[in-house]
């Protein structure tokens, strides 16, 4: 015999338990949901009368002005921005560090790996200071960590070891303001198109930032003075980022708080454990295609300059404006094939881009032209471009509602540590065999991610 089991509800809370009829609108109405987003007005059903039963909301965000959605909107657009221009520009900077610091591929891709280091200290601590601190200032304390790091960058050509901490500082502020503006945009209407606008805007930073520092080196110009371009675009993010999430009535300290939840017999609704997620087939899947595809994406952003320098013989500021061309198709991409992949069918489509990315890196490898490379190179930043919304939109169909928020911080942790391992790799790959290895190196990868993705459980009923 089953007895139900509940919560008690907060003081001022709705009871709707005995009117079953009341239609779901005046429910998402009553619940003050559409003021926090209107997209929760297509709750799935579990039967009406059970969802009257199970919902009750603690808070609800104070309603803001317009001109303050925007401001926040566009604090999180120049953010990303910033962001992706101080990302994009490592692999064009590699050759001119190796010679200053007179290091070895090897030694060099260490900056790789101090950046994703910078991306584990936020995963695993941003929550405490946001806890402590609030939305708005974790959100400019990350933009100041970013700027310390900068200021590290620009002032010093001397010590790389210092230039690895600055790289690791860098990483923890990115990480921790690229994760509170995705939560952020969580909230708003039409949250898939306006982040496909937001990370887009990741990708055209990382593509002027070559060209720019490109200009720098041709011009014998000293590359850290390059920072400095990067400390001028910083320094008005973080002053826009406090009008728009700390100053007066903008204050923001916290993201919309979730319902609470009431279990009772008709849905039992609970918090994953660390044990279930991990025991979980499609999440390790996941996870692994996430490795290989931010693997293969920082491998050719990070090792595609020095390879057409030496292997395709290329000017620095040609080799540039690869690494430029590959980021653009990234941000065309994360802009334009969206709406196109959930219509082809994000399954099916997924695998069509890796090969053609597959074949489209046979080209660049097999054909000894630096302008076949080039344009392949772009093309590949193209189709891959959507492969992590993919992968995180198929996560939350396959995946019970209670595992997404543990679930997904493990694949997408998971998937962020290939930033390193995989451009680490082949830069001691690279060191023993040549440069030419980063090619092979990334058709692996892709073949790896074909893989995965072909092991990822197709889409049914999923567990609620």
């Amino acid at each position: 015999m089953s007895t139900s089991t509940t919560q008690d509800a907060p003081t001022g809370a709705i009871d709707r338990s005995t009117d079953p009829a009341v239609t779901n609108d005046a429910f998402v109405k009553d619940l003050g949901l559409e003021a926090v987003n209107p997209s929760l007005q297509n709750f799935p059903s579990v039967g009406l009368h059970t969802q009257l039963e199970q919902l009750q909301m603690i808070d609800q965000e104070t309603p803001v002005s317009l001109r303050t959605q925007r401001l926040r909107q566009t604090a999180c657009y120049l953010c990303l921005y910033i962001s992706g221009y101080n990302c994009g520009v490592t692999g064009t900077l590699l050759p001119s560090i190796e010679k200053i610091y007179h290091l070895s591929y090897s030694s060099v891709a260490l900056l790789f790996v101090a950046f994703c280091v910078g991306y584990f200290l936020s995963a695993f601590g941003s929550g405490k200071v946001i806890e402590r601190w609030g939305f708005g200032m974790t959100f400019i304390g990350a933009g100041m960590s970013m700027m310390i790091g900068i200021i590290i960058n620009c002032s010093q050509l001397v010590s790389f070891a210092l230039m690895c901490v600055a790289f690791a500082v860098v990483g923890m502020g990115f990480a921790t303001q690229l994760g509170l503006a995705n939560a952020y945009f969580a909230t708003l209407p039409h949250p898939m198109l306006r982040m496909g606008l937001l990370h887009g805007l990741y990708g055209f930073g990382a593509f002027t930032s070559p060209l720019v520092a490109s200009t720098f080196i041709s011009h014998h110009i000293k590359i850290n003075l390059f920072y400095l371009t990067s400390l001028g675009l910083i320094v008005p993010s973080i002053i826009i980022s406090y009008f728009a999430f700390v100053h007066g009535s903008a204050r923001y300290d916290r993201l919309p708080r979730e319902p609470v939840v009431i279990v009772t017999q008709d849905a039992e609704v609970a918090t994953a454990t660390l044990k279930e997620v991990v025991s979980r087939y499609d999440v390790w899947i996941l996870a692994l295609f996430l490795l290989f595809y931010i693997g293969a994406e920082e491998s050719i952003g990070g090792w595609i300059v020095s390879y057409m320098e030496v292997v395709r013989h290329g000017t620095a500021g040609g080799a540039a404006w690869v690494a430029s061309g590959f980021y653009l198709g990234i941000a065309v991409g994360r802009v334009c094939l969206p709406l196109f992949n959930l219509l082809i069918g994000e399954r099916r489509v997924v695998l069509l881009y890796i090969i053609l990315a597959g074949g489209l890196q046979a080209i660049s490898w097999a054909v000894k032209s630096f302008g076949a490379t080039a344009v392949a190179t772009a093309l590949v930043g193209f189709v891959i471009s959507t492969f992590y919304t993919a992968a995180i939109h198929m996560a939350s169909k396959l995946l019970p509602r209670r595992m997404h928020t543990s679930a997904m911080t493990m694949i997408s942790s998971i998937g962020q540590s290939g930033s390193a391992i995989f451009p680490f790799i082949i830069g001691v790959i690279s060191n023993n065999k040549g440069i030419w290895t980063v090619q092979p190196s990334i058709v692996a990868l892709l073949a790896g991610q074909f893989i995965c993705w072909s092991l990822v459980p197709r889409v049914g009923r999923r567990a609620e």
